[in-house]
């Protein structure tokens, strides 16, 4: 089961092999392999019918089928899209501990494939967190709400955090959580004025959403900051990393 998408990925590893952090390349920082861990979504021709044709339920293969048929409800449809197909037709890469970036325009499916990366984390990795990482407030609300009506339905907890909204801080340092959707700056501030290092060794999997914003002046070096300390932490502590980038349509 594969796509064709050939020449749109060389394009996203040779974008993604410009990004320096600290020296290193966001590729390495990922430690992905150039050959397979990178997922785009373009124009291309589904040769496997069974990919070309694949639903939502689907999914009943990794998940309980409550949560598929929650996902179904809230999305008033069973179909995936080109997106989608191509991350759930790869599940020894994708439902795995494999660090990944993915890069697809808007409305392509991202959010979907960031639930289904922390269903899969919350329900491989008992008492673990996830955290869903936005460089807007009004982004974070949005995905906060999105998260909330998926996850609260099945159990797990949902906080959001900003410096408008502080009610769950104190759950949050003290790693009390399932998933939290936070700014950049936030997190940060979270550790560093903190120096509470519960945050991220409760974490399983960690999601940067909007990551191309790393080349961004302003928020690239909070970023930046986070990833090095990810990094920094022993081999088995450190969380799974999922990086969303927005490309043109």
């Amino acid at each position: 089961m594969y796509a064709v998408y050939l020449p749109f990925t060389l394009f996203c590893i040779a974008f993604l092999s410009l990004i320096y952090v600290k020296g290193k390349r966001l590729i390495d920082i990922f430690e992905m392999p150039y050959n397979h861990e990178l997922i785009s979504c373009c124009i291309g021709i589904f040769e496997d019918l069974e990919v070309s044709n694949m639903k939502i339920d689907k999914l009943c293969d990794f998940f309980p089928k409550e949560l598929v048929e929650c996902w179904k409800t809230h999305h008033k449809s069973d179909a995936l899209t080109n997106l989608q197909k191509q991350v759930f037709s790869k599940p020894d890469l994708f439902f795995s501990n494999n660090n990944l970036i993915i890069q697809a325009p808007t409305s392509s499916g991202k959010t979907f494939v960031a639930e289904a990366a922390t269903a899969y984390t919350l329900f491989h990795n008992i008492n673990s967190g996830v955290l869903y990482l936005a460089p807007f407030k009004a982004l974070v609300f949005e995905k906060y709400k999105t998260f909330l009506k998926t996850f609260s339905s099945i159990g797990f907890n949902v906080f959001q955090s900003s410096s408008d909204y502080r009610m769950f801080d104190r759950n949050i340092s003290n790693g009390s959580f399932d998933v939290v959707v936070t700014v950049y700056e936030k997190l940060l501030s979270l550790l560093v004025n903190d120096g509470n290092e519960k945050i991220l060794t409760q974490c399983k999997l960690i999601i940067f959403d909007e990551l191309q914003f790393i080349e961004d002046s302003q928020r690239g070096p909070k970023i930046e900051m986070l990833l090095a300390k990810i990094q920094s932490m022993p081999d088995e502590k450190r969380p799974r990393l999922l990086g969303l980038i927005t490309s043109a349509g």
